[in-house]
């Protein structure tokens, strides 16, 4: 995050949390940006929204709107004339169905200003996918990770949609993953 700090970096007007979870991005990017006039805030959760917006102060709060629904309907967020300088996803697209990974990520170009930037942190599998075994068998899929994908697949995803990837790190370590963003 520290290039968008950059003295004559242009201004960010609009931002996207896809996948805010219990906000801990949202507050973060609510104190980073200042002068930011809106963050919009995407989950499937309620009690997670409703725990985001606890932990705002009301000032905090006038700048950040939350939306109850998934992260393939980005294309249905209010202001679609209004793009989106700065969309952030962090740990969500492990767990999406593959369909829902790149629609979502299509909706999320779309929205996207000429100049903006996609920053996306998330879990990715070096290994052969059709053979791999978690170490914590559930077959229910309770955490919604059953839907991994490769480093491969996923850039792939990104470029057909027409993103450009300027960075791609894979961390040699799960450990580090934490400081990443």
């Amino acid at each position: 995050m520290a290039g968008f700090l950059t003295p004559g970096r242009r201004r960010i007007n609009r931002i996207l949390d896809l996948g805010c979870g219990w906000g801990d991005m949202t507050r973060h990017m609510v104190e980073l940006f200042p002068q930011c006039p809106r963050i919009n805030c995407v989950n499937i959760s309620r009690r997670q929204l409703e725990c985001c917006a606890a932990h705002l102060s009301d000032d905090q709060r006038r700048r950040v709107n939350l939306y109850l629904c998934n992260g393939q309907v980005v294309d249905l967020l209010p202001d679609p004339e209004v793009p989106y300088d700065l969309v952030i996803v962090r740990g969500v697209y492990t767990h999406f169905l593959p369909r829902v990974f790149e629609e979502s990520v299509a909706q999320v170009f779309k929205r996207l200003a000429e100049k903006g930037t996609l920053i996306i942190s998330d879990t990715l599998y070096r290994c052969d996918l059709a053979t791999y075994k978690s170490p914590m068998p559930d077959a229910v899929d309770r955490l919604a990770c059953g839907h991994r994908k490769s480093p491969e697949y996923f850039s792939n995803v990104l470029e057909k949609s027409g993103l450009t990837i300027l960075d791609m790190q894979i961390m040699p370590l799960n450990t580090k993953v934490i400081y990443w963003l």
